[in-house]
């Protein structure tokens, strides 16, 4: 649903842009801090998480089906992704 995707988006960013750094490399197998964050921002809010990964993942790589989506994320780097769900929030906001 659109406003659930925009306002996943709009509570997500801080965290995304606070969870990866410029240069990060992927944590592969490792606990990712990030995940735990958001998972926890989905269950205070009454998500599923798979619906905000589903929105961060849209918005991030323009794909629904990637490879592990915080491994993508800090391989396009925190610049990208923080663009990327900018767009992908004007474009929810003006719908």
């Amino acid at each position: 649903e659109p406003a659930t995707a925009l306002a996943a988006l709009e509570a997500a960013r801080p965290l995304v842009a606070a969870g990866i750094g410029e240069g990060d490399a992927p944590l592969l197998d490792a606990e990712d801090p990030l995940e735990l964050q958001l998972r926890a921002l989905a269950e205070t809010n009454g998500w599923k998480a798979g619906d905000l990964f589903m929105a961060l993942r849209a918005a991030a790589t323009g794909r629904t089906a990637t490879p592990p989506l915080f491994d993508s994320m800090r391989l396009l780097g925190q610049a990208a992704v923080l663009a990327r769900i900018d767009q992908a929030i004007a474009l929810l906001r003006s719908a």
